[in-house]
């Protein structure tokens, strides 16, 4: 069975004998830190590669040796090195892992990588709506060829290790706060248009358009070379509450979320939503839009992974974390372990699940023993920090986060 094999069933609904793992896409995750070179980018410490494509992101020179690592984690999903819908992101000032980034919209975006990783727009591209007239945006192919030609190269060689490739693009919500108009407008802008006039509504519809139309025709050209599944990060939600209304949502927001998951549905290929937050109450709305996976169903978000699979479970498939609090004191990785098998055993009976382990190399080892079928344990720690604290400093060790 290839390992792209055992997603297929997950989301087909098929009795699970093997627990499919997204054990973090990324390669700085999945290698152990003393097997690569590492240089710190605005998307954190990955491996150092042949050729460094505009969509900011690393090819790594050998990719034998990622391979091996997804084999010995049990990874069954590989990330297409897609920076949000290959949106392309232009350096503009590097300093001591501080980057300064023009999106192809015009908006300027700061990252920092260490010791925080921080994010903030610090020029938004469109201020009124007469600057929506000026932005002219080309597909990735166009913008720069030769690193979508690393892509397709990137997804062609993962296609033929049998392993499921899923590429990103930021949804409606998301993107337009961060490529177009920062997240408080943006905020703003929903709320007037919800309540106001047509011109507030045309406002607010034309800056998703445009961001939805430029990562969704991106992103088939990928689907052509071989990808199996499109991720929508769409974060809409707080600890607490949702950002928006459901009235909000399926005014602006689902419109595109349907059309989106319509559009790759057409093209053989899965449509997977990712939300953080509360969003309970827009989560009816979200299956409806035909969504295939949900996740991630943080318990610290107030996410009742139980209650989410009643009711669901037989729509969607979900994907989950174990959910830890940077605050909760966690005694030993027996019980990182345990809080793994516990997920598991919730969301795993009669298929439609994966499991997201939101964890470093050595917690992505101590998944794959931790269960095999259903939660059944059958793994022995690897190591036992006494506080969360010794967690968060191996977490940063593994991370090579100074």
């Amino acid at each position: 069975m290839r390992p792209a094999d055992v997603i297929y069933k997950a989301i087909n609904h098929e009795e699970q004998d093997i627990i499919p793992i997204e054990a973090i896409r990324g390669t700085q995750d999945i290698i152990p830190i003393e097997d690569r070179e590492t240089t710190s980018t605005s998307y954190g410490t990955l491996a150092l590669d042949d050729y460094k494509s505009a969509f900011g992101f690393h090819f790594l020179a050998n990719e034998k040796k990622r391979l091996s690592a997804l084999q010995a984690n049990g990874n069954s999903m590989v990330g297409v090195p897609t920076s949000f819908g290959c949106i392309y992101m232009e350096k503009v000032v590097s300093y001591k892992g501080q980057t300064v980034y023009r999106s192809q919209y015009g908006s300027l975006i700061y990252i920092r990588d260490y010791p925080d990783y921080t994010r903030r727009i610090i020029s938004q591209a469109v201020r009124w709506p007469e600057d929506l007239d000026h932005i002219k945006i080309l597909r990735c192919d166009e913008v720069d060829p030769k690193g979508f030609s690393h892509v397709v190269k990137h997804v062609k060689y993962w296609r033929e290790q049998g392993y499921f490739q899923t590429g990103s693009m930021k949804g409606p919500f998301d993107a337009s706060w961060y490529f177009l108009r920062n997240f408080n407008p943006w905020l703003a802008d929903l709320v007037r248009a919800t309540r106001g006039s047509s011109e507030d509504k045309d406002f607010v519809k034309r800056c998703i358009d445009l961001v939805c139309e430029t990562q969704v025709e991106n992103l088939k050209l990928l689907v052509e070379a071989g990808m199996d599944m499109v991720n929508v990060s769409e974060d809409l939600g707080e600890w607490d509450h949702p950002f928006i209304s459901p009235q909000t949502y399926l005014e602006f927001i689902y419109p595109w979320h349907k059309k989106i998951v319509d559009t790759f549905h057409k093209m053989g290929i899965f449509v997977q939503l990712h939300s953080h937050g509360q969003i309970n109450p827009l989560l009816p709305h979200m299956v409806d839009a035909g969504f295939d996976v949900i996740n991630p169903f943080d318990p610290g978000d107030h996410m009742d992974l139980a209650e989410v699979k009643e009711k669901y479970g037989d729509k969607i498939t979900i994907s989950t974390i174990p959910g830890f609090d940077p605050w909760e004191k966690i005694s030993s990785w027996d019980e990182v372990r345990k809080r793994i098998v516990d997920r598991v055993k919730i969301g795993s009976p009669g298929g439609g699940f994966i499991f997201s382990a939101s964890l470093p190399y050595e917690g992505s080892r101590i998944t794959r023993s931790a269960f095999s079928k259903r939660g059944e344990d059958r793994g022995q720690p690897v190591t036992d920090p006494d506080t969360w604290w010794d967690f968060i400093q191996k977490l940063r060790k593994w991370h090579g986060i100074r």
